[in-house]
Parts: structure tokens; sequence; C-alpha cells
């Protein structure tokens, strides 16, 4: 499933003869961060994703929706609202630390935060 549809999950039961099964995709709440260093996107394959992937820590903010965060910076949320990414813990020999980030996701849609770091 991609990032921009919803997940979803249905159990069948499977019987001799002709099956036909309807899915039905609902765009998915989501939002994607990218890391920029300067004007250059820093590839996925860098480090600093797979800092955020394993400690930040994705909350939502005065509501009850809960975040996925997948690999390359792409996080799938279970509600529209007002999102926080803490990059607390998040360390880079080459860049100062990550502050914290809002992102509001609207239904429907995905929503692209751009976070410039800054060199040490």
């Amino acid at each position: 499933m991609g990032l921009d549809y919803d997940w979803r999950r249905q159990d069948l039961e499977l019987v001799p003869g002709f099956q036909s099964v309807r899915f039905e995709f609902a765009p998915a709440c989501a939002f994607r961060y990218e890391f920029r260093d300067g004007a250059s996107a820093l590839p996925y394959e860098d480090g600093v994703y797979y800092e955020v992937l394993t400690k930040g820590i994705v909350r939502a903010v005065e509501h009850e929706g809960r975040a996925s965060p997948l690999n390359k910076g792409n996080v799938t949320v279970s509600a529209p609202g007002v999102y926080e990414l803490n990059f607390e813990g998040v360390s880079d020999d080459r860049f100062h630390p990550i502050p914290t980030r809002r992102v509001d996701v609207r239904e429907g849609e995905t929503t692209v935060v751009i976070v410039q770091l800054r060199r040490k």
C-alpha cells in the first residue's frame, strides 16, 4: 500500500468457486519530511533519516490521532490535525540539533515538510 492511500485490513473467507472482491481506497492523511543541507536535499540513505526513524517521536497535538513513521521520511496518520515531530535524541556530527517541528495534516492530503539543517 502506498503512502498516498490509507491503510486498511480486511479478512476474507475463500471458498471453492468464483470469488469477487471489491477494494476501495481512501486517500491517506500523511506527511513527508525532507532534510536539506543548504539548497541540497539529503539522500534518504543518509544516517539522519535512520536516526529519526529510530529515535524521532511523532505525536498528535490536542487530538487522538496516531502516527506511523515509515522509511524515507514518510509518516501516515490516522486522522487529520496537528502533529509534532520531535527530533530530540537525533544526533549527527555534521549538524546542529534539529528543532521540533509541527505539521498540520489535512484530510486526504500528503503534506511535505522541509527541515533545513544547520552545519556545525
